[in-house]
């Protein structure tokens, strides 16, 4: 069975995909897999499997091209998108649409959820921000902010895919976490 869009132009053939050694990245201290990527949907969207701990949430920020959804697979995460707060669990989807920010507390000793981007294409942002995962687990933290460099390089690459991150947030001040 092949997929088909409205036109009828066959978009990908069937596949299976899931966390694996040589497939899922370690992303800013979390585990990140990409099960469809953009050459998977004709562009749709894509999906990622991730498994993250406290310290390694992005700071707040605004997609100018993507909406993004989270669906909470376990753990507990309190989404932020404008000034609403909604605490999330296992079993619960927060959409956060393009143009509005938003961010993300973890508040359970670790989270796995599902996060949908459309349309994809942001995913290659976070293979360039990434490293082949050396275990199917998130990384450790280091303690301490992050180098400058590393956030400057971040915050550059997001700002080319059109993600612009709070006012607020400069390569200092990011409580974020360092690849490993």
């Amino acid at each position: 069975m092949t997929t088909v869009n409205d036109s009828s132009e066959i978009l990908t053939n069937p596949y299976q995909r899931g966390p694996a050694l040589g497939v899922s990245q370690w992303y800013l201290g979390a585990l990140f897999t990409w099960l469809a990527r953009a050459e998977d949907t004709g562009g749709a969207f894509a999906l990622a499997d991730v498994h993250a701990r406290p310290g390694s949430e992005p700071p707040p920020h605004t997609h100018t091209h993507e909406d993004e959804a989270m669906l909470v697979i376990s753990g507990e995460i309190t989404f932020r998108a404008g000034e609403q707060a909604m605490p999330t669990s296992a079993g619960q989807l927060v959409y956060l649409p393009r143009g509005v920010e938003h961010g993300f507390t973890i508040t359970s000793p670790e989270a796995h959820f599902l996060l949908i981007i459309s349309p994809a294409g942001l995913e290659t942002t976070f293979d360039e921000l990434s490293e082949p995962a050396q275990a199917l687990i998130p990384p450790e933290i280091p303690d301490g902010p992050p180098p400058a460099d590393l956030m400057a390089t971040v915050l550059a690459a997001y700002s080319a895919a059109g993600v612009r991150f709070s006012t607020s947030v400069d390569a200092r001040s990011v409580d974020a976490a360092p690849l490993r």
